[in-house]
């Protein structure tokens, strides 16, 4: 029997049903093949279908790069319904989908990145794609949501990936919580001078791991203007070497000015679009707790002046 798209059509539509049906345990590429076979298939014809999930991912990798977003998730869904299995099948699905949640600001379209950057690691714990979305995705959803419909997808591997994800998140996010509160749990007013101390060197610890987070992203930004020579990648280059601490905002919106000068003569690729934009996202986290730190001290020698005398208010960076 000779290959046809109406015979393609049916293999996807029983593969599906049947992995519907069997939840627990996702078909491998054998049982899959096994099940093509028993429709009728023949060895040629399996291969045909390979090749055809091959240039279907192929297909959708080229509409990413123009940023068919859109095309790209309909290509990549038509390759992992027939090879569930294929390399960067779901970490391309993970990427479409993140950037359509930027673009139409849909949530669904960030579920669907992030279920799909799981699946990706539940074959590839490693893949940087996948890490690279999930942690984006994990980022915008602060209160780390998933629903049940995504387990089905994942085998223990997986799941184990996930959760360690999230526990970690979760007891960064109690221990920032719980570090203020230790500090200020004490009511008794004679302790005010440890307390404004500690809080102060809370603030600088926070100012570390916020100044640590921009110098990850300004490393990224450097090897990407490193990569060109030419005067908008110069710029760049030199917004980050007189990148100022002291002066963030003004800092920030110079190196933002080269970034899309340069993104507008050399496109990021959309893998480092993700990378960069997890990167900025974790800025904003630890920023966020740094500045939460400076509130929390200056509230407190404020509210004690005599007990914290020897102690000055810090002001919030420009």
């Amino acid at each position: 029997m000779s290959y046809s798209e109406e015979k393609f059509r049916d293999h996807i539509k029983i593969m599906l049903e049947k992995s519907e049906v069997d939840n627990d345990r996702p078909l491998t590429l054998d049982e899959l093949k096994e099940l093509a076979l028993s429709m009728g298939l023949s060895d040629s014809e399996w291969n045909s279908l390979q090749k055809k999930a091959d240039e279907s991912l192929e297909l959708a990798k080229n509409h990413l790069r123009v940023k068919n977003f859109l095309n790209a998730v309909e290509s990549a869904e038509e390759a992992t319904s027939i090879n569930p299995y294929i390399k960067d099948g779901n970490a391309v699905l993970a990427q479409a989908y993140y950037q359509l949640s930027i673009l139409e600001k849909n949530q669904t379209y960030l579920n669907k990145a992030g279920e799909f950057a799981r699946r990706e690691l539940v074959l590839d714990p490693m893949d940087s794609t996948a890490l690279h979305v999930l942690s984006a995705v994990e980022n915008q959803n602060s209160e780390g949501r998933f629903t049940t419909k995504l387990f089905k997808y994942l085998s223990i591997g997986g799941a184990i990936v996930l959760l360690l994800f999230l526990a970690l998140t979760y007891f960064n996010n109690q221990s920032s919580q719980k570090d203020v509160k230790d500090i200020l749990n004490n009511n008794a007013t004679e302790n005010a001078p440890s307390k404004g101390l500690a809080l102060k060197n809370l603030v600088s610890e926070r100012e570390r791991i916020y100044k640590e987070a921009v110098r990850r992203r300004n490393d990224f930004l450097m090897t990407w203007f490193s990569s060109e020579s030419s005067e908008i990648a110069n710029q760049g280059i030199s917004a980050i070497e007189n990148f100022d601490f002291e002066r963030i905002g003004a800092s920030e919106m110079s190196l933002k000015k080269s970034i899309g000068a340069m993104n507008s003569e050399y496109k990021l690729t959309l893998e480092d679009e993700t990378r960069l934009e997890g990167l900025e996202n974790r800025m904003a986290v630890e920023k966020k707790r740094w500045f939460e730190a400076i509130t929390t001290y200056n509230t407190h020698i404020q509210t004690f002046p005599k007990e914290n005398s020897k102690l000055n208010v810090i002001d919030f960076p420009e």
